[in-house]
Protein backbone atom coordinates (compact mmCIF):
# COMPACT_ATOMS: atom_id res chain seq x y z
CA UNK A 1 0.00 0.00 0.00
CA UNK A 2 1.32 3.56 -0.92
CA UNK A 3 1.29 6.17 1.65
CA UNK A 4 -1.03 9.02 0.72
CA UNK A 5 0.16 12.38 1.98
CA UNK A 6 -0.72 16.42 2.42
CA UNK A 7 -0.08 19.43 1.86
CA UNK A 8 3.03 18.42 -0.48
CA UNK A 9 3.72 21.19 -3.37
CA UNK A 10 3.78 20.26 -6.84
CA UNK A 11 6.99 20.77 -9.02
CA UNK A 12 8.10 23.89 -10.21
CA UNK A 13 7.37 23.79 -14.18
CA UNK A 14 9.71 25.54 -16.44
CA UNK A 15 6.89 28.52 -16.36
CA UNK A 16 6.99 29.03 -12.47
CA UNK A 17 10.82 28.74 -12.42
CA UNK A 18 11.48 32.14 -14.68
CA UNK A 19 8.97 33.84 -13.87
CA UNK A 20 6.94 33.74 -17.23
CA UNK A 21 3.61 33.08 -15.34
CA UNK A 22 4.02 36.89 -13.84
CA UNK A 23 4.96 38.90 -16.63
CA UNK A 24 2.33 40.93 -18.61
CA UNK A 25 1.68 41.72 -21.77
CA UNK A 26 4.50 44.12 -22.99
CA UNK A 27 6.58 42.98 -20.44
CA UNK A 28 9.91 41.21 -20.84
CA UNK A 29 12.06 38.39 -19.08
CA UNK A 30 15.97 37.90 -19.45
CA UNK A 31 16.69 34.36 -18.90
CA UNK A 32 20.82 33.88 -18.30
CA UNK A 33 22.06 31.31 -20.48
CA UNK A 34 23.39 29.53 -16.75
CA UNK A 35 20.02 29.06 -16.08
CA UNK A 36 18.57 27.47 -19.23
CA UNK A 37 17.30 24.11 -18.47
CA UNK A 38 19.55 20.77 -19.39
CA UNK A 39 17.33 20.83 -23.10
CA UNK A 40 18.43 24.35 -23.31
CA UNK A 41 16.28 27.28 -24.48
CA UNK A 42 13.71 25.36 -26.60
CA UNK A 43 12.41 24.84 -23.55
CA UNK A 44 11.70 27.85 -22.24
CA UNK A 45 10.08 28.48 -25.78
CA UNK A 46 7.68 25.72 -25.29
CA UNK A 47 6.66 27.17 -21.66
CA UNK A 48 5.82 30.19 -23.20
CA UNK A 49 4.09 29.29 -26.15
CA UNK A 50 1.86 26.30 -23.85
CA UNK A 51 1.24 29.23 -21.28
CA UNK A 52 0.87 32.60 -23.31
CA UNK A 53 -0.43 30.70 -26.39
CA UNK A 54 1.06 30.50 -29.95
CA UNK A 55 1.59 34.16 -31.45
CA UNK A 56 1.36 36.12 -28.04
CA UNK A 57 5.05 36.17 -27.19
CA UNK A 58 8.73 36.53 -28.72
CA UNK A 59 11.71 35.29 -27.66
CA UNK A 60 15.11 36.49 -29.11
CA UNK A 61 18.91 35.36 -27.92
CA UNK A 62 20.47 38.10 -26.74
CA UNK A 63 24.69 38.46 -25.64
CA UNK A 64 24.75 36.13 -22.63
CA UNK A 65 20.94 34.49 -22.36
CA UNK A 66 17.21 34.11 -24.03
CA UNK A 67 14.76 37.13 -23.62
CA UNK A 68 10.83 36.02 -23.73
CA UNK A 69 8.43 39.27 -24.33
CA UNK A 70 4.87 38.53 -23.46
CA UNK A 71 2.73 40.29 -26.61
CA UNK A 72 -0.90 40.01 -25.42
Amino acid sequence: MFKIEDNIPPPVGVAGRYGLHMILPGQSVFIPEEAFPPSGPSAIRASASQHFGRGNYTTRMECGGLRVWRLA
